[in-house]
């Protein structure tokens, strides 16, 4: 059986061979524009993916006869440049003094936010959790325009997010919007603490002034169930096809995204009902094409004995963490 991962990298492989093709049959085009790129979470994934990919390669009958011209010189250079880890690629979209204002010291991942969120609210009723994906999601990552620097107000999360878009309860949203975001924002300027959404910013900022920058003929992303509008934004802008006003018929376009909506990082909410990856919230605002096919993986092969159970197991660790953290949490009788 195959899992998601190994269906991305098998299409990836196509990928690759078209751009090969196309390449070769249009010499006098520039090579890159027919680029893929698969972008993932770490650079252990993104090694893992390269990998898999080198290896369906070497299988392709095209490079039995002379496998040492599957990947060599500046081809091999160009493979390897396909995949990257969605944070080093984004920095790598900066210009040198730009990315200075993001070392990687001062960076606040989930886990160092939830240290200092414990340490200013050691008795706060809200869990680090369900405040971080509010200001991560919605306040950061909603939305982003070059004429509105400005995160999303509490006023703009009432009137204008649709209901089923929302993960949050209004009132709730408030009190975060209020206190723990003011609170994040000030320790930010005061500290130059930067998170995931300062940086896609600086890079849908700088790619906005940069009209000749690479482009990618197709776009693969792993590990994408926290996906947020504006990361969207991002991948969306990095395709050759943003270029053009493209009219019906056009079925689809090439974006693959594989992720585990039960592997999101957002926590149950206080209601005891699991919320919406952030990926369904992201792919429902109005500015995001609707994907074209949406296909859901309901058995577990992660162990050989996963799929004979009629239950899935990571709701179960789900509800075990959760009374380990205080959160409530609800099970899901599908994966």
């Amino acid at each position: 059986m195959l899992t998601n991962q190994a269906l991305m990298h098998f299409r990836f492989e196509l990928a690759q061979q078209k751009q090969s093709a196309i390449a070769h049959s249009q010499s006098n085009q520039p090579e890159e524009i027919f680029r893929p790129l698969f972008l993932t979470y770490s650079d252990r994934l993104a090694d893992r993916a390269r990998t898999a990919v080198k290896s369906i390669l070497a299988s392709h009958v095209q490079y039995l006869d002379h496998p040492q011209t599957l990947l060599d010189g500046d081809r091999l250079k160009d493979f390897n440049q396909c995949f990257q880890p969605f944070q080093a690629f984004l920095r790598a979209q900066l210009s040198d003094e730009a990315v200075e204002a993001f070392p990687l010291d001062q960076y606040i991942s989930f886990h160092r936010f939830k240290q200092l969120y414990g340490k200013a609210f050691p008795k706060a009723k809200e869990s680090a959790e369900i405040c971080w994906h509010a200001i991560r999601t919605y306040i950061k990552g909603f939305g982003f325009a070059e004429d509105r620097h400005e995160f999303l107000s509490v006023t703009e999360y009432h009137n204008e997010i649709a209901a089923s878009h929302k993960s949050i309860a209004d009132d709730l949203f408030k009190f975060i919007h209020n206190k723990i975001w003011k609170w994040y924002r000030e320790l930010q300027e005061k500290q130059g603490y930067w998170d995931d959404q300062d940086l896609v910013r600086a890079a849908l900022k700088s790619m906005n002034t940069q009209p000749n920058r690479t482009r990618y003929a197709a776009i693969f992303c792993d590990e994408a169930q926290d996906f947020t509008c504006l990361e969207l934004q991002v991948i969306l802008q990095l395709s050759i096809w943003s270029q053009y006003r493209l009219h019906p018929p056009v079925g689809s376009l090439p974006f693959a995204f594989a992720g585990d909506p039960m592997q999101t990082s957002i926590p149950p909410d206080l209601t005891g009902k699991v919320c919406a990856p952030v990926s369904t919230i992201a792919f429902s605002s109005p500015s995001i094409p609707k994907p074209r096919s949406v296909y859901v993986v309901l058995t577990c092969y992660r162990s050989k004995n996963c799929s004979k159970i009629t239950v899935h197991p990571v709701p179960w660790c789900n509800l075990a963490m959760s009374f380990t953290s205080g959160a409530s949490c609800s099970l899901a009788s599908n994966p």
